[in-house]
């Protein structure tokens, strides 16, 4: 349980001290795909501050198409990955890592029980808007 502590505590931290999120980032504008969980999501990329995911598919059929727009902090960890977090309607807090340049989500949450999960899956771009959108 202290791990976890310090693991959620240290990427809040470093998400809260700075946001590198250049204007033109990696992921804004981009929509990609992933399954994790027995879910499949995607996930827009709106900008630095708000992303909006969906489940495409679920576990529970009830939640095909649930979605919800999350307003994030956001930094940069690199020129192709980025680290996000935001928390839950109902308390769970979410830091994510995407890394575009190997295609490749670390997803992490927090219950508000305190129960941590996590999970690495390969991701797809499915879209992306141009400078010009």
């Amino acid at each position: 349980m202290k791990n976890r502590i310090l693991f959620t505590t240290a990427l809040c931290a470093l998400v809260s001290s700075n946001s590198l999120w250049a204007k033109d980032s990696v992921a804004t504008g981009k929509t990609i795909e992933y399954s994790v969980a027995g879910y499949t999501v995607q996930t827009e990329f709106l900008n630095d501050k708000q992303l909006r995911w969906t489940y495409l598919e679920a576990p529970v059929a009830a939640e095909v198409g649930k979605t919800a727009l999350e307003n994030i902090d956001s930094v940069g960890l690199r020129r192709d990955m980025i680290l996000a977090a935001w928390t839950e309607q109902l308390g769970a807090q979410v830091v994510d890592v995407f890394d575009f340049g190997k295609r490749k989500v670390i997803a992490n949450f927090v219950m508000p029980d305190g129960k941590l999960y996590q999970s690495v899956a390969d991701f797809k771009v499915v879209s992306k808007k141009s400078k010009a959108d």
